[in-house]
C-alpha cells in the first residue's frame, strides 16, 4: 500500500490489496448469482401458480355449463377471482 513515509507499493501488500480485490468479487458474484437464482424460482413459482387459477377458472366455468373461450373477459376474471381464493 502506499505509505507517505515511503512511496514505492511493496510486492506483498499490491498482492495482499488484489487478494482481497478478489474475495470481494467472487462474494459479490456469489450474492449475485443466488439472488438471480432466487428471483427465476418466484417467477417460476408465480407463473405456475397463475396458470392452475386460470385452469381452475376453467374448470369452475365448465361446471356452470360455460364454455371458457366465450365468456367476457369481465366474467373470465371473476372466474379467476373464484379460483384464486378456493387455491389460496
Amino acid at each position: 500500500m502506499f505509505n507517505s513515509n515511503n512511496p514505492r507499493v511493496t510486492e506483498s501488500s499490491s498482492n495482499n490489496s488484489s487478494k482481497r480485490r478478489s474475495a470481494k468479487l467472487r462474494a459479490r458474484e456469489s450474492i449475485s448469482g443466488a439472488s438471480t437464482l432466487q428471483r427465476s424460482r418466484a417467477l417460476r413459482a408465480a407463473a405456475d401458480r397463475f396458470r392452475e387459477r386460470v385452469e381452475g377458472a376453467e374448470e369452475l366455468a365448465g361446471a356452470h355449463g360455460r364454455q371458457w373461450d366465450a365468456l367476457s373477459p369481465e366474467e373470465q376474471l371473476a372466474y379467476y377471482a373464484k379460483a384464486r381464493l378456493s387455491t389460496g
